[in-house]
């Protein structure tokens, strides 16, 4: 049986999640932070990748359609420290509540 593994990425200004096995990637979501002026603000990235990662990781789920996830992996750098942070916050989060039947 092969092992189902989410992926968290959220080094910068994207935040993107794919559910993958050991045959390849099953879906991905995406949700990109685009400043209005100037270059990629940290704290704001961070802020943006904390409002969508819920919404994204779900959307990676149910499109991925799985039966359950076996692991969750997540980027610990190199990138900028506040989305790092919340990448890991949410990646933590979510293997401590979750159960084995969180896919539809």
């Amino acid at each position: 049986m092969h092992k189902t593994i989410l992926g968290i990425e959220g080094t910068a200004e994207t935040s993107q999640q794919g559910v993958v096995t050991e045959e390849g990637v099953l879906a991905e979501a995406t949700a990109t932070y685009r400043p209005n002026t100037g270059g990629i603000h940290p704290r704001e990235a961070a802020q943006h990748h904390a409002t969508h990662i819920a919404s994204v990781i779900r959307k990676a789920i149910e499109s991925a359609g799985c039966a359950q996830i076996d692991s969750i992996a997540f980027s610990r750098g190199p990138g900028m420290g506040p989305c790092l942070r919340t990448v890991a916050t949410a990646a933590r989060a979510l293997a401590l509540s979750r159960s084995r039947s969180m896919c539809p």
